[in-house]
């Protein structure tokens, strides 16, 4: 989003004229460090959220019953 705002604020100050010096130029930047900053923090989130899951200790799956090999009965003794 703010890359199609920096698109319309430049194209509005060169093909109608200059509103205010310097102003399409620095809110250019000023969006531009935002989005990137916002996205490095995303990616960051996402890494430190996998590695809060990861550090639970839950097992991936549960097993419900054990078959032995040469064991007629499917259900394990617990």
């Amino acid at each position: 989003m703010a890359l199609g705002y920096m698109l319309v604020i430049v194209s509005k100050t060169m093909f109608l004229g200059v509103d205010v010096l310097g102003y399409a130029s620095l809110l250019s930047i000023v969006l531009l460090i935002g989005g990137i900053n916002l996205m490095g923090v995303g990616i960051l989130g996402e890494y430190v959220g996998r590695i809060f899951i990861e550090i639970k200790g839950r097992p991936l799956y549960l097993i419900d019953e054990i078959i032995e090999p040469g064991n007629k009965d499917t259900k394990s003794q617990k």
